[in-house]
């Protein structure tokens, strides 16, 4: 109002009450408009005063105050005019890059809740953590919705929530991470057991019970470079693995099983038949008279036992086939077990000379025989599988 009134007051400054701007002496090219009264050769002959002096025009005010007001009010409305155009702007940049912050938080929320989604189960905290994540997120995307670049509230209340989804997955995702770094770390099979069974559908899940017979046959090979690692110590290793595994038991464990097995079985059965064969050569030539510089061989109490051990442990290593393989030898050690003892219990001796009876020669021939017949048959059962 005030540049407006300045701009008007230099304008009835310049032209007075009853002239409009029109009335100037400019006109248009063509045009003839007639003279203004007082002009004209009768405006060149003014009656002569009384007094005898000759009288003119009163002289005109000068127009240049005029313009300078007229310069001034327009610098003035120029400069409010570009204050108010350069505070809009200031809103329409902040407006703006709030909705562009509300939608780069959006956009990475739902990046970080889609790779944490594997991650969450029914009845876990992770599934509650999940849960709010979402309803943020949903609330973010309706908060953005109502926002304008007027009123940029409603973008920085989406962004808040957006963030603070987001720092709820990537925490889900970070403790699968860091379970699956710790089971890396040590080795540790319960570990790699415990993280398959929190997060199976995760990366780390999936790949966990692979890392974890990994984990094991490494052991094996580390720990036979230093000590002797018995074939019943490690099938035990084995089946415990097999039944303390969360999931479907990895191909290699099953394969070191078989080729334990396997391996065990023909060293137990090349053995057994090497023990038949001496004794039944031995009781022989004893029966006919014959003095021998050599006894009878056998095996030590408790190898029965760990063939019934291995034979038992087979279901667990989802190997039954072999069941009966061991089944036959463990029969087979028993009667090498019975043939050792005979051996150490002859009916007599001399310092040089044991003596065996009729009766324990026709035991030690009996016994060999069964060991011939149980090991035959278990390389024929080895055969087939």
């Amino acid at each position: 109002m005030f540049v407006l009134s300045l701009v008007t007051g230099s304008i009835d400054d310049e032209f007075p009450a009853g002239q409009s701007p029109s009335d100037g002496s400019a006109q248009a090219p063509g045009s003839h408009a007639a003279p203004p009264a007082g002009s004209g050769p009768e405006a060149h002959e003014q009656p002569v005063p009384e007094s005898g002096y000759a009288t003119g025009p009163a002289p005109q005010a000068s127009a240049k105050p005029n313009v300078l007001r007229r310069l001034f009010a327009s610098a003035v409305l120029v400069a409010i005019v570009g204050g108010l155009g350069v505070s809009a702007y200031k809103v329409y940049e902040r407006g703006v890059t709030a909705r562009a912050e509300a939608e780069k938080a959006i956009a990475s929320a739902q990046t970080k809740i889609e790779h944490a989604e594997p991650a969450v189960e029914p009845g876990t905290n992770e599934e509650a953590e999940y849960k709010r994540a979402r309803a943020l997120l949903d609330e973010a995307m309706t908060d953005n919705a109502r926002g304008s670049i007027l009123k940029p509230e409603a973008y920085k209340s989406a962004a808040e929530k957006a963030q603070s989804a987001a720092s709820l997955a990537r925490g889900i995702s970070q403790r699968v991470v860091k379970l699956a770094e710790q089971a890396s770390a040590g080795g540790s099979i319960d570990l790699y057991f415990e993280l398959y069974s929190r997060f199976p559908r995760t990366y780390e899940g999936q790949r966990a019970l692979d890392d974890a017979a990994k984990a094991l046959l490494e052991d094996f090979e580390s720990r036979s470079q230093f000590e002797y690692l018995s074939d019943i110590e490690r099938l035990t290793s084995l089946a415990e693995f097999c039944t303390k595994c969360p999931g479907e038991v990895p191909g290699s464990i099953r394969a070191e099983s078989i080729r334990t097995l396997r391996g065990t079985a023909r060293e137990r059965i090349k053995e057994l038949q090497g023990i038949s064969k001496h004794n039944i050569k031995w009781a022989t030539a004893l029966r006919r008279g014959k003095s021998l510089g050599y006894g009878a061989h056998g095996l030590e109490r408790g190898s029965a036992a760990e063939m019934r051990r291995i034979a038992n442990l087979c279901a667990k290593l989802d190997c039954d086939d072999y069941k009966a393989v061991f089944s036959h030898l463990c029969g087979a050690c028993q009667s090498a077990e019975r043939c050792l003892a005979i051996a150490r219990k002859p009916e007599r001796e001399t310092r040089t000379t044991l003596y065996f009876g009729s009766s324990q020669l026709r035991r030690m021939l009996a016994e060999s025989r069964e060991i011939q017949r149980e090991t035959s048959t278990a390389s024929r059962l080895l055969a087939k599988l």
